[in-house]
């Protein structure tokens, strides 16, 4: 049998653990609504990893939103996920990412690739956007993207996160769609 205060500290985490999952779906909700709006994208879908042999939390948790461009955005879980990237800082934060390929929901050629620093070569980073180009494993081919980070800690309790996000990711992803 557990210890009292053990078992009062298992059970404070798990609830802390739900909220914090809970208020990254409200952040998500609501970038969903913007970007589709903002930039006329319809299709959408949230993603996270899973290991089916043990429960443990994922890697990264994501919010893939499609039409003709596409904007992949990961909430960093780990200290792995960005642990040998150049220009990413290895925090709890928000990933973007865009490109125009087809398939906004492909996280592993994609986004993961630029959050992993993995088969891309990033041409430059200006001001806080990395662009490179993604490489395509089974061919020559690239795909230009552009990406940017935003700490979670923007995002705080009790300030208007509709205000929030308007200052720190879509007024970013306007001047990507720009360039």
């Amino acid at each position: 049998m557990m210890e009292k205060d053990v078992t009062e500290n298992f059970f404070n985490n798990v609830e802390w653990f739900n909220n914090y999952f809970s208020d990254i779906g409200q952040i998500f909700k609501t970038l969903s609504d913007k970007i589709k709006k903002e930039f006329k994208l319809d299709k959408e879908l949230q993603y996270y990893s899973k290991l089916m042999h043990q429960p443990s939390i994922p890697d990264y948790y994501c919010l893939l939103i499609g039409g003709h461009n596409s904007v992949q955005i990961f909430v960093n879980l780990t200290r792995d996920l960005l642990e040998n990237h150049p220009y990413f800082v290895n925090e709890p934060s928000i990933i973007v990412v865009t490109h125009k390929h087809p398939r906004y929901d492909w996280v592993d050629g994609l986004g993961l690739n630029v959050l992993k620093n993995q088969n891309i070569n990033i041409n430059r980073n200006k001001a806080g956007i990395n662009s490179g180009e993604i490489k395509f494993k089974s061919s020559e081919d690239t795909l230009p993207f552009k990406a940017f980070q935003v700490r979670l800690d923007h995002f705080k309790s009790g300030e208007n996160l509709e205000e929030i996000i308007d200052k720190n990711v879509i007024s970013k992803l306007k001047d990507l769609v720009k360039s």
